[in-house]
């Protein structure tokens, strides 16, 4: 018979998950050290996966305890929050992880002053940022992710959308190149030559693109490349 999950073995799976230990999950959850190593036993039962593996003198995640990581910590902080239904929790009080979906060029930026802004209020919670991936909306709805920043396509009704900053975009061209006789080139002269487009994700297509099809014309792009 496969091996249950209970709500115990998922705070386990948790704390292995943040301190990436047995030894130091087992003193954030006030456990012997063996009964933690049980608990790691019965989850990679349970879970068909070693969990964490030997990385060096430590141990890492495995692919898919680092996917798995932000559900948990979201049914974890769901039980959290049964428990508490009946009685008001302030902000200073509330003692849970979000998870914020953003790329590193806007963390840069807005990072610091998002955990500075937080912690002046809700000391107690933890702002978790992951790199942009995927960016579909099923993070969003099954609570992996709480908050997801970024530029992508129009969101689905059931999820609330604010815009943050607008940003203007800028081309850059060769000193010899005939754009850079016009000023203000119109979109027609930028279709006109091969486009380098820089993307995190290796993409080719971008917000340019909408207002490029939205005027009935079509871009090359002859390379992709990572920002710099």
């Amino acid at each position: 018979m496969p091996e249950q999950l209970d709500l115990n073995l998922l705070r386990v799976f948790d704390a292995l998950l943040r301190e990436g230990s047995v030894t130091a999950a087992s003193e954030r959850l006030h456990l012997s050290i063996p009964a933690t190593s049980r608990a790691l036993g019965r989850l990679r039962r349970a879970m068909s996966d070693p969990i964490l593996v030997r990385a060096g003198r430590g141990m890492a995640p495995t692919p898919f305890a680092l996917r798995t990581a932000p559900r948990v910590r979201s049914l974890l902080d769901e039980a959290s929050a049964l428990i508490s239904a009946d009685r008001e929790v302030t902000i200073a009080e509330l003692e849970r992880t979000f998870t914020i979906r953003i790329n590193d060029g806007v963390a840069a930026t807005l990072a610091t002053a998002a955990v500075e802004a937080t912690a002046a209020v809700a000391p107690g919670v933890v702002l978790r940022f992951v790199t942009e991936g995927s960016e579909s909306a099923e993070a969003l709805r099954d609570g992996s992710v709480d908050l997801d920043i970024g530029v992508g396509d129009v969101a689905a009704p059931d999820i609330r959308t604010a815009v943050l900053y607008r940003e203007r975009m800028v081309g850059i061209v060769r000193a010899d190149s005939a754009l850079g006789r016009h000023r203000r080139p119109t979109l027609r002269q930028l279709c006109g030559h091969p486009h380098v487009s820089a993307s995190r994700r290796g993409r080719a297509r971008g917000p340019l693109d909408d207002a490029i099809d939205a005027a009935g014309l079509q871009r090359h792009v002859a390379a992709v490349v990572p920002p710099v």
